[in-house]
C-alpha cells in the first residue's frame, strides 16, 4: 500500500497489518509455543541468587512476536506490547521500562512471572492475529 506524494518523490509506504508466517500456515507450532517450551531448556534457565531467571534473548523473541512487523518507532512498539501484557493480565508488576530493557538487551536476566507475562501476551496477540485472518478470509 502505497501513499501519494509530490511529483517525483518515491512513494511513501504505510504499514499494512500484516500476518507472521505462523500464523499464516498451521504447519508446526505457533514461534510462542516454541518459546514457551524452552522454558525447561538448562540453557535459557540461569540460576540467580534470587531465583531462577530466563535470558532476556527470548524475552526479546516475545517482544518482537507481539509488536508485529509494522511499528513507527521502538518507542511505539513498546507502548504495544506493554499495553498487550497490561490487557492479557491487569495486575502485571511489568513496567514499560522493564520491556525496554529486555529490547534494548539491557537486562541481565528475566524473572519468571515476567517471562509468564510475555508469553501470555504473545499467545493471545497470535489468537487475535488469526481470528482477524480468519474474518478477512470469510468475506
Amino acid at each position: 500500500m502505497t501513499v501519494p506524494t509530490k511529483r517525483g518523490a518515491p512513494p511513501a509506504k504505510t504499514c499494512a497489518p500484516r500476518l507472521a508466517p505462523s500464523v499464516t500456515n498451521d504447519v508446526g507450532k505457533d514461534r510462542a509455543i516454541e518459546i514457551v517450551g524452552q522454558f525447561p531448556v538448562a540453557t535459557a534457565l540461569v540460576v540467580h541468587k534470587h531465583g531462577p531467571r530466563f535470558d532476556a534473548h527470548i524475552a526479546r523473541e516475545l517482544i518482537k512476536l507481539i509488536a508485529g512487523s509494522c511499528w513507527d518507532g521502538k518507542n511505539e512498539m513498546i507502548g504495544r506490547v506493554f499495553q498487550a501484557v497490561l490487557d492479557f493480565n491487569p495486575a502485571s508488576r511489568i513496567t514499560f521500562r522493564r520491556i525496554r530493557s529486555f529490547w534494548h538487551r539491557e537486562a541481565a536476566g528475566v524473572r519468571y512471572h515476567e517471562m509468564a507475562e510475555l508469553a501470555g501476551a504473545a499467545q493471545a496477540a497470535i489468537r487475535a492475529r488469526r481470528e482477524v485472518a480468519n474474518d478477512a478470509t470469510e468475506r
